[in-house]
């Protein structure tokens, strides 16, 4: 680990402790999809699609993706990585995620 990555991992850490501790930031749950809850906390947190696909391992263009609803099924592994980044609850994550494939279904 170099030291530029080690001290991306304090700021963010910083940065999510900040969040967490404001409990008037944090997303509203009730109804909402994986892709709305992603996009928000992203976005209350100040962090780019960028920083959030680093720290989950994936693209930004799949970010993009996720957070307009074109993925209605991620990968489980996915779920978790962005429950940690952005502060969500992974078996909450997973229910929007749910949410989100049963309104794709009843659309098509």
């Amino acid at each position: 680990m170099t030291r530029e990555d080690i001290e991306k991992l304090i700021k963010a850490e910083a940065l999510l402790r900040s969040i967490l501790s404001n409990a008037d930031m944090t997303v509203d749950p009730e109804g909402m999809t994986m892709a709305e809850a992603i996009k928000r906390q992203r976005q209350l947190m100040g962090l780019s699609l960028q920083e959030v696909a680093d720290s989950v391992g994936s693209s930004k263009s799949y970010l993009w993706d996720l957070e307009q609803g074109r993925h209605p099924r991620p990968s489980a592994s996915i779920v978790w990585r962005l429950s940690k980044s952005l502060g969500l609850d992974c078996a909450w994550l997973c229910e929007a995620a749910e949410r989100q494939a049963q309104r794709l279904a009843e659309a098509a």
